[in-house]
This record gives C-alpha cells, sequence and structure tokens, in this order.
C-alpha cells in the first residue's frame, strides 16, 4: 500500500509540475479581479493575451484566496481536472476547455488557511472542446468569435461543498 502512494504522490507531481511548465502565469504582478466571494472564499483569473488565434493554446492564471476565518478544503490533482475552465459566447454556448473531475482523480486534500492565496497555471486548448459528460475531448475546433473566459472550482467549508466562480474576461478567437 505504501509503495501504491508513493507512486501516486510522484505521478501527482509530475502532473502538477508539467503543467505548470506551460508558462509564466499571467495573473504575476497585475492587479487582482476578483469573481464573487463564497463561503469565505474568492477566485481570480488571468490571461496574457485575450486574442488568441483559432487552433491554438493559451495559459489561464487562477488564483483562489481564502477570506474565511475556518479551512477551506481542496481536492487536489493536477489543475487541468480541477478547475473546469469554460468559454461562453453570445448565445450561451458552453466550451468547456478542461475535462471533468473523475472522483478518483482527487489524491489528495489540502487546506486553504485563513488568509492564504494559492496560484496555478491551466495550459487549454482551443482546437477541441469537452461535451458530457466532459471526460473526453471532442476534435472539433472551437469557431471564432468574441467569448467570455471563466473558471470554476469545488471546494468546501465546515464540511459543506461549494462551486466558486472566477471574474469573467472577454476573449476572442480569430
Amino acid at each position: 500500500m505504501q509503495t501504491l502512494k508513493t507512486i501516486f504522490a510522484i505521478l501527482l507531481t509530475v502532473a502538477i509540475c508539467e503543467t505548470k511548465a506551460v508558462g509564466q502565469a499571467p495573473h504575476l504582478g497585475k492587479e487582482m479581479i476578483w469573481g464573487l466571494s463564497v463561503d469565505g472564499a474568492r477566485m481570480s483569473i488571468a490571461v496574457s493575451n485575450t486574442v488568441i488565434a483559432s487552433g491554438s493554446s493559451f495559459i489561464v492564471g487562477v488564483t483562489v484566496e481564502s477570506t474565511s476565518t475556518n479551512d477551506i478544503l481542496l481536492g487536489e490533482s493536477s489543475p487541468d481536472v480541477d478547475f473546469k475552465v469554460l468559454l461562453i459566447d453570445a448565445s450561451r454556448r458552453i466550451f468547456q476547455l478542461t475535462r471533468n473531475t473523475f472522483v478518483l482523480n482527487r489524491f489528495l486534500v489540502t487546506h486553504l488557511r485563513p488568509g492564504e492565496t494559492r496560484q496555478w497555471t491551466i495550459g487549454v486548448r482551443v482546437d477541441r472542446y469537452y461535451e458530457p459528460p466532459g471526460f473526453r475531448a471532442t476534435e472539433k475546433v472551437i469557431p471564432s468569435g468574441k467569448y467570455m473566459l471563466k473558471a470554476t472550482r469545488r471546494l468546501a467549508s465546515n464540511g459543506k461543498p461549494f462551486d466558486l466562480e472566477s471574474n469573467l474576461i472577454k476573449m476572442e478567437i480569430k
């Protein structure tokens, strides 16, 4: 059993490092624009470029901050499954850029302490998206146009799960 835990820890570390190696967090050095605070937590996203070439990829910087007096629980595996990154067009059609979290993916439960802030980077692509149930990507390119980008994540506080949403960012795919 200990060997299995060690293997999972190594795989988790590699997955996190691989995701973070995609590029510099776009939100570093910028003023944060926050989504709504829910149960003492808030989320901010940023991108380095809001105009993206069709079929390309970009990086989303995510910051989650605890404004609570209680610990907030986070299930950690890899940012590209821990967060849902979504593009929403004018007709409210949603293009999910990250796959859905599968409960067994969550290798580690960590705490976000009162006043603590954590940051992640997530590499996403616009040459594919995830349709329900969200575990396998289509090979369809997201159409050119104007979108709103947002991220969501499930957290828990005092044994009660809740969904946290980021700020919205205007994006364009050309």
